[in-house]
């Protein structure tokens, strides 16, 4: 059973100038990752471009990162789709290669979520479930009862990423109706600090600093709330650049690149990166290694 704790850090899917995976760079970000503290990873989420790639890429995604990854970790594998036959096929393929969990987005109707849920953890039995609750991907909101219905339902539902705000309210909620599940923050870590403040246990999501995200959890896991809370105030102001809307994925790449974690920022998802983004990037790099918080 996967421990759902910690800093589960989702991976971009870099690119050639060419447009072909880049899979020296993703192999570069997976084990950069790891070493700077991320207790699992997350491949094919909503910025690992999951939705504009082929099938084929998706399983060269998915066997990249398990092969360079090699066990230190738990994999999580991004498999959700509207119609839940290919987001159960996508799941049972994920448990086959090896991968320790499925990210699964509610479906679009909310009283189609039981069933949802159930066809994809009868695909793929005894494989984790991580739901995504994430209006912002296509589905209708959903409360925190039919939430917790879900998980009383599907036992295979392991963890819940709250990415609906407030999500502090959400987590606090959830956790008093179901113990038994993760909770854990997503949304590039804007409201960190509160969300574990709320009861969550970590977060499952991308910024291009993961030993920033590492540094509050394992402060906050401490009790140590006093370090939690400096290091996310100090920090903060990169969290909320890279989250812009519209380009945010564009900037978090422009920083792994700039960083040397992969080659080439480019995305296949069209979006209008302002020209001085480049620079600002460099100055906030600067900044964070100026203040210690980035290794």
């Amino acid at each position: 059973m996967t421990e759902f704790a910690g800093v589960f850090n989702v991976l971009v899917t870099p690119f050639e100038t060419n447009g072909q995976i880049d899979l020296p760079s993703l192999r570069r970000l997976v084990s950069t990752a790891i070493e700077r503290g991320a207790s699992g990873l997350a491949a094919l989420g909503v910025n690992g471009e999951a939705g504009v790639l082929e099938p084929d890429e998706r399983t060269l995604v998915t066997s990249t990162v398990l092969e360079v990854a090699d066990g230190a970790v738990p994999i999580v594998v991004g498999v959700s789709d509207p119609d839940r036959s290919v987001a159960a096929d996508r799941a049972a393929k994920a448990q086959a290669a090896g991968a320790q969990a499925a990210m699964v987005a509610l479906p679009p109707e909310a009283a189609d979520g039981p069933g949802h849920f159930a066809a994809i953890a009868e695909a793929a039995p005894g494989f984790d479930l991580v739901l995504q609750d994430y209006p912002a991907s296509g589905h209708e909101p959903v409360t925190v009862e039919a939430l917790a219905d879900i998980c009383a339902r599907i036992p295979a539902v392991r963890a819940v990423k709250a990415e609906d705000p407030p999500t502090p309210a959400k987590v606090s909620a959830l956790k008093e109706l179901v113990t038994s599940v993760s909770q854990l923050g997503g949304l590039g870590g804007a409201d960190l600090l509160e969300e574990l403040r709320a009861g969550s246990v970590g977060t499952m999501t991308g910024f291009a600093f993961p030993e920033v995200l590492v540094s509050i959890v394992t402060a906050a896991q401490a009790g140590d709330w006093d370090t939690a809370a400096r290091i996310f105030g100090e920090t903060e102001f990169a969290l909320s650049w890279e989250a812009q809307a519209g380009i945010g994925l564009g900037l978090r790449k422009l920083l792994l690149a700039e960083r040397g974690f992969i080659d080439d920022p480019r995305t296949r998802i069209e979006m209008s990166i302002p020209a001085d983004s480049a620079q600002s990037a460099k100055s906030l790099i600067s900044k964070l290694t100026e203040l210690g918080v980035v290794v």
